[in-house]
């Protein structure tokens, strides 16, 4: 059991109660009066001309003051006391991302990248066992993949049935973490790459529609490209936010992920300027999306 002690609030934290804007204002306000108190006869003839009205501005100031630093100190305990719940939630994040990410990676390759115990990573990797697609050999690198299979007519139908299990594992897992999250004192903005995530496999789906392939089956050529680059984003994208999130839980800034041996130097350099800053990323996202989608026409 944790003592009084260790249930103290830590002293940066005590500092940072300072920080409220009304906290500072109000602080701020009460100095300025106590030194233009001590420095100016003016001041101190119209203090005690007003006496009844200085003391009733100052009472008010100082009142805003002591609610500005109760509800910090509120808000701070309610964080480390929920800062269990809140390292459980963003590893159950990170379970469905890694999840999300080995069934991307079986829809290239027809198995996944790692041993995994989860259900839905077996499920997809029996879908690839049984079907009739020649899945390319990993060690020829992912995009000599990623070339593979969109030129294959047998293998639309099990990619987009496979990547229909990648979005629903990450919308799932969304719906189950999300709410703890924000129970928790959780960063929302460590949410955002999950979402991206969703949205973005969905629109690998798009081209894999029966009626978007060539003859022969396959993805029609236009996409192929743009198709590729987006399937790469992706897979940086999960280990982008596997990595945000492992940050959060207080690991620091020196632990990367193993999955970035299955990335190309490009992608990892695209994770560093993400983890540097996120607007990069919803760039690079907005972009790669786009160049997917402008070639899509009639029903999604």
């Amino acid at each position: 059991m944790k003592g009084a002690r260790d249930r103290r609030l830590p002293v940066l934290d005590a500092i940072k109660l300072l920080r409220n804007p009304l906290g500072l204002l109000s602080s701020a306000a009460l100095i300025g009066i106590a030194v233009a108190e001590i420095t100016s006869k003016s001041v101190r003839h119209a203090f005690a001309t007003y006496p009844v009205s200085v003391g009733l501005l100052t009472g008010l100031i100082t009142l805003a003051f002591t609610l500005s630093i109760v509800n910090q100190f509120v808000l701070q305990r309610t964080s480390h006391r929920w800062v269990e719940v809140r390292g459980i939630t963003f590893k159950g994040l990170i379970d469905e991302i890694r999840s999300t990410r080995d069934i991307l990676w079986i829809a290239i390759f027809g198995q996944p990248p790692y041993e995994s115990n989860s259900q839905i990573v077996s499920a997809a990797a029996e879908i690839a066992k049984v079907s009739n697609v020649q899945w390319p050999d990993v060690t020829n690198g992912l995009i000599a993949g990623l070339n593979a299979v969109l030129s294959d007519g047998q293998w639309p139908p099990t990619g987009a049935a496979i990547l229909r299990m990648a979005t629903r594992e990450i919308r799932e897992g969304l719906v189950r973490w999300a709410p703890t999250t924000g129970l928790a004192g959780g960063d929302y903005r460590a949410l955002s790459p999950l979402a991206s995530l969703s949205d973005i496999i969905e629109v690998l789906e798009f081209p894999l529609a029966p009626h978007r392939r060539d003859q022969a089956g396959s993805v029609v050529g236009k996409y192929r490209q743009p198709l590729s680059a987006l399937w790469r984003h992706i897979l940086a994208t999960s280990v982008y936010a596997e990595e945000s999130m492992i940050r959060l839980v207080g690991f620091g800034g020196g632990w990367v992920s193993r999955a970035r041996d299955l990335l190309s130097d490009c992608e990892k350099e695209d994770i560093e300027r993400w983890l540097a800053d996120a607007v990069e990323f919803e760039k690079d996202t907005a972009v790669r999306r786009a160049a997917v989608v402008q070639f899509i026409v009639g029903p999604i």
